[in-house]
């Protein structure tokens, strides 16, 4: 009886050990491709801020462009006060649209076509890298007022000692 309770302990966990086992066949061929591209993130500010003013944070991947517009302190470095709109990134037209004062129960496309404020930045992410850039024009698009706003990219060295993040979850 023994050596049939052996046997059957034995078988089972043979084929249990088995059934763990799973066999992987790699070709030298076959390659998966790196879907993620290089991530480049880089900080926008008018040039010659004398008060305070706009800046810009935008992160590309690969097609794939995401940008931030926060109010931000004049003088050396780049200091956020506050967030002042998420961006959308419009590939066909080739431009960045930062709504201003906008609701949150509209979208962008909503926003902008009810002539509510909104700052345009032409960008096209096929083109130029964003390290190639030195500058973006902004085009205040409002019906009481006009502007235009020239960011100027900072230098990415010197921005992990002067970015305040305190301010950047407003």
């Amino acid at each position: 009886m023994k050596r049939i309770v052996t046997a059957v302990i034995g078988s089972v966990l043979l084929l249990v050990s088995g059934c763990e086992r799973k066999e992987v066949k790699v070709h030298a061929r076959h390659h998966v491709p790196d879907t993620k591209g290089e991530r480049t993130v880089t900080r926008w500010k008018e040039a010659d801020l004398k008060a305070p003013g706009y800046g810009l944070i935008i992160e590309q991947e690969a097609a794939k462009v995401s940008a931030t517009l926060y109010r931000v302190e004049a003088g050396e470095g780049f200091v956020i006060k506050e967030k002042a709109s998420d961006g959308k990134f419009f590939p066909e037209r080739r431009e960045m649209v930062f709504p201003l004062f906008m609701q949150g129960v509209l979208s962008v496309e909503d926003w902008v076509s009810a002539k509510g404020s909104h700052v345009v930045v032409p960008f096209d992410a096929q083109s130029a890298g964003l390290l190639q850039l030195t500058n973006l024009t902004g085009e205040l698009r409002d019906m009481a007022r006009k502007g235009s706003y020239n960011f100027v990219r900072l230098p990415s060295e010197a921005l992990p000692s002067i970015l305040n993040t305190s301010a950047g979850g407003k």
